[in-house]
């Protein structure tokens, strides 16, 4: 489900991060050189563009891993190939703490090292190497070894410092990994692990259902759950610094530890320490621009002035440990079972004329493709964060396990934005404007116009927010036009030409922050924001589009608000 950002700030550039696995996602902030998304202004990286991206993060990070694998098993064969090594004739092996050795029979050696006990024995350096792994005998070809059966072992204790040792008291086995421990553990020691739980994909009853959920479905759901949780982890280990200066009530935000130590003229090291310890500091110079409002700015100097630093997460720890306890597959199995019920039983898998859990009307049925378009199925976060003590945190997508529903509402991708749109909402503000006059109308226009030709005005005004902020990121822009401010004065004509209405809702825009807030739509969002392919909206029409994922060029599926489309999702009457 999305990352919503509500700023009060009217002219911030307002977006919401892509969601599950064709939304958009919070999971998103990230995540390199992977395509962008246009979104209310600003260049956005698409959750499957996300997510594409991280696979080839992964498969790269797998091949070098593999190689890394392959360095230490040769350097390891090498280093054992060099170490001293035992034969013994008409002994056993025995394991005393960790140490493989000895007892009975007769010792010859010790060998300088594997291939001079290969010219000893007459026994090929290979066999001795199985020989020592696989705890077997070999036939000696040389001298008093001839027609024997010869063992080996390394004349050196084990390195087990990076083994997993079996929990089991008395036992002494260790392994490489802790999969292959575990496995040793189910079949040696019964009943000291839980049993393994076989996860099924999806409940035979469900190809039952009217209409039948196919599996293809139920693994889009299950993606989407995997993707909203893994969304949540990422911000569950995000922090902001604070300082909190002496003289001031709130402390203030710092970007990190390096901008800190600028800042305030204190080195990175002291700062971590005073976090550690919770103890102020001195500030040695720099100085701060206090936000006054109305645009008015006050500038304080810091020198002498001590200082408090902390850490302010976007997720309370109580919910990290929500997280670490869902985070496994028995419970996102669990969890896009509920989905799937729920969507069951409001007819959300039938192929025509569904609702979703926002009332929207999805002619069509919903999508389940990666590109899915404007009515792929959607996870939409009800609320998005919640107070604790005076401070805001990011909510959960799931709170509660048992309850998948509680904070989520199925919709159409299309409605998963960041401001909670509504029919309601809609239909009313299209009914007043259809009832103003002329002149109230031009009046009104007036007003959007001059304000919107300002740089400024208490704030930062949206189109020019919005020049600023995509001219530096859309390549197209930064082609079609030489300056921001020339892009800024094309989105100028623009509004006048619209005479301030939506192109898609056919609504009165607005300047401050909100459903109706001034939004640059770059209609092909391929094409980028570039004269004929730009339309103005409000901030709720303007979804992110996943259409470059579409590789079937049959696909038809709507992936730009239209008024028609608009309308009959809002069932919207004019």
């Amino acid at each position: 489900m999305n990352q919503k950002r509500k700023s009060s700030n009217f002219g911030a550039s307002s977006d919401k991060r892509q969601k599950t696995s064709s939304d958009t996602s919070e999971i998103g902030e990230s995540k390199s050189e992977s395509p962008l998304e246009k979104f209310a202004g600003e260049t956005k990286e698409s959750d499957s563009d996300r997510r594409g991206r991280e696979k080839k993060e992964r498969e790269q990070k797998k091949t070098e891993d593999k190689a890394e694998r392959e360095r230490q098993r040769v350097a390891k064969i090498a280093a054992s190939n060099t170490k001293p090594c035992l034969a013994n004739i008409g002994g056993i092996r025995v394991e005393k703490n960790g140490i493989i050795e000895f007892e009975g029979g007769t010792d010859f050696g010790p060998y300088l090292s594997k291939q001079e006990a290969e010219e000893a024995t007459g026994i090929l350096k290979k066999t001795i190497n199985n020989n020592i792994l696989k705890k077997i005998k070999s036939r000696g070809k040389n001298g008093v070894f001839e027609n024997k059966q010869v063992m080996f072992i390394v004349d050196a204790p084990v390195d087990t410092s990076n083994r997993v040792f079996c929990p089991v008291t008395g036992c002494g086995k260790h392994y490489s990994t802790k999969r292959v421990m575990i496995s040793h553990v189910r079949a040696k020691h019964p009943n000291v692990f839980p049993p393994f739980i076989k996860i099924n994909r999806m409940p035979e009853e469900y190809k039952t259902f009217t209409p039948p959920i196919t599996q293809k479905q139920y693994a889009f759901v299950s993606e989407k759950v995997t993707s909203n949780i893994e969304g949540d982890l990422k911000k569950s280990k995000m922090k902001k610094l604070m300082a909190l200066v002496d003289g001031f009530d709130e402390p203030w935000g710092t970007v990190n530890i390096k901008g800190a130590a600028k800042k305030y003229h204190l080195d990175e090291q002291q700062i971590l320490d005073s976090i550690d310890n919770n103890e102020s500091l001195t500030i040695g110079g720099g100085r701060h621009d206090l936000q006054l409002g109305l645009g008015r700015t006050r500038r304080i100097y810091l020198a002498g002035r001590t200082v408090t630093f902390s850490w302010k997460h976007k997720v309370t720890e109580e919910d990290k440990d929500k997280l670490t306890e869902m985070n496994n597959k028995e419970t996102r199995h669990k969890l896009a079972r509920q989905h799937c019920v729920h969507m069951n039983a409001k007819g959300m898998f039938a192929k025509k004329n569904v609702t979703d859990d926002n009332g929207g009307l999805i002619k069509n049925g919903f999508e389940f493709e990666s590109h899915g378009g404007l009515f792929n199925l959607s996870f939409d976060r009800i609320e998005d964060n919640y107070t604790v003590n005076g401070q805001t945190f990011h909510k959960l997508h799931y709170p509660d396990p048992e309850n998948a529903l509680e904070n989520i509402n199925v919709v159409a991708f299309m409605a998963n934005v960041a401001y909670k749109a509504s029919t309601i909402k809609i239909q009313e503000r299209y009914d007043i404007y259809k009832n103003k006059s002329v002149e109230q109308r031009q009046e009104d226009l007036k007003n959007v116009l001059e304000i919107s030709q300002k740089a400024t005005h208490n704030k930062p005004t949206p189109l020019y927010s919005h020049a600023q902020t995509t001219w530096k990121k859309d390549d197209e822009c930064k082609g079609a036009f030489d300056t921001a401010k020339a892009y800024w004065k094309h989105m100028l004509v623009l509004l006048k030409k619209q005479k301030g209405i939506c192109a898609v809702a056919k609504i009165p825009m607005s300047l401050e922050s909100g459903l109706w807030k001034i939004s640059g739509d770059a209609i092909n969002p391929l094409l980028g924001h570039v004269p004929r392919n730009l339309r103005l909206v409000c901030l709720y029409n303007n979804p992110p589009d996943h259409s470059k994922l579409n590789k079937d060029l049959t696909d038809t599926t709507p992936t730009s608000l239209t008024t028609e489309i608009h309308d009959e999702y809002w069932r919207i009457v004019r």
